[in-house]
């Protein structure tokens, strides 16, 4: 959805589901690669700051990125009222 809509790069968008697949194998067992490990340890966090560059420029109703939160717990911290 996020590639017909031209938001997120073809190539990003297929790196962040290869990454979601190797996370889904490794939580429920199965063994990953140390390459494949090394893989995603190289293009994850590329991947994973444009993701939240785009979340950070949008005020989604399901969430929030990590810069959003980052912001709102720096302004409960400081005693500023969030309307």
């Amino acid at each position: 959805m996020l590639v017909r809509s031209e938001i997120l790069d073809p190539s990003a968008a297929k790196g962040q589901t290869k990454i979601v697949g190797l996370g889904n194998l490794a939580a429920h067992g199965a063994k990953v690669s140390g390459e494949a490990a090394a893989w995603v340890l190289k293009v994850g966090p590329p991947i994973l700051l444009t993701l939240d560059a785009l979340l950070s420029n949008w005020d989604l109703p399901l969430g929030r990125s990590r810069v959003s939160r980052e912001v709102e717990s720096d302004t409960l911290q400081s005693g500023t009222v969030i309307c």
